[in-house]
This record gives structure tokens, sequence and C-alpha cells, in this order.
């Protein structure tokens, strides 16, 4: 049942949901919080503590958080998850579960045929200007031209100033 998605790490990913991942219980944005959970995640591993993942839940899918829902699939994604609440509750203490939850089961209903692969999102996953994903600045505006992304991350003042007003005037004012 392997996620299987590019970039997620040697195991495509499956150690989201095979390990506990206490992200709710520490702040990982402060070294403290990110070594606990570090730690506690290879005690699992050196203990050989792993989370069972049952053979009656779905395929597990995975991908990005940065998605365009129908009315009707989203609906679906409700009733199912009011009529089948253990699948929503086994993702309790993995990690980034919004990246396979959703995926999960969409692809594993009527509503994959619709699934395109392309969130029509400019996002630069390089390290640039102190984040990753990127601050965009003036230098990714041919970039984001030439993309067919109608939307884009991340902005930040002062960073993302000339390229915010390079936009507008070749946009908005156009």
């Amino acid at each position: 049942m392997p996620v299987k998605v590019r970039n997620w790490g040697k195991d495509s990913g499956m150690d989201r949901v095979c390990y506990y991942n206490f992200y709710d219980l520490f702040n990982a944005k402060t070294i403290r919080g990110k070594i606990t959970i570090r730690g506690l995640l290879e005690a699992q591993k050196i203990l050989k503590i792993k989370r069972n993942i049952r053979q009656d839940l779905p395929k597990l899918f995975g991908g990005g958080t940065y998605w365009t829902l129908s009315y009707p699939c989203l609906k679906y994604i409700v009733d199912y998850t009011e009529k089948y609440p253990e699948l929503l509750k086994r993702f309790r203490w993995s990690f980034c579960a919004e990246e396979i939850y959703f995926q999960t089961l969409i692809m594993n209903s009527a509503f994959k045929k619709n699934v395109v692969n392309n969130n029509l999102r400019y996002i630069e996953w390089n390290q640039k200007n102190g984040n990753k994903p990127a601050i965009l600045d003036e230098t990714d505006y041919d970039n984001i031209i030439k993309s067919d992304a109608i939307f884009a991350r991340k902005f930040e003042y002062p960073v993302s100033k000339k390229l915010i007003d390079k936009l507008t005037e070749n946009f908005i004012l156009s």
C-alpha cells in the first residue's frame, strides 16, 4: 500500500503513517521541539515500534494540499468521513495527514477520473531568500509568466515588493 510520492523520502511517505509523529505536542519551529520530535521518531525506529496499516483501509495516495475541489467531491469527502470516521482517526499522529487523507479518498472514488495533476500554483521549492519554499522576488517573474499557474506562493514584503509591483503593473493595470 505504498503512497509513493516523489521527494517524500526513502520510503516514499509511508513513514508519515507508520510512525507516530508528535507535531501536535511539540513546536517543530523551535530547536528543542525539532530535536524532541526527531528523537521520538528515531527511538521508534530503533525499538521497531511501527504502526499497523490495516489491510481493510483503502489504498493510500498522497500529494500536495493545493487543490480545487468541486462541491460534489467535497460532499463525498464529508459524507465518507461521517460514515467511516475510523479512517480519519487512523491518521491521528501522522505527519501531514492532509497530504494523504484527501488524496486517498478521492483516488479511491469515482472522482479519480476527474483528477488533473496540476494545482495551477507556481511554487519554487528550493531554498531562496531565507525560506523553503522560496520567498519569490523579481527574478521569478519570467518563470511565473511562462508557467500555466494562476496562483503563486510565497510573497513576503519587502523581498517580493518589486515582483508584486511588476505583476500588478502588467496584469491588473493593463
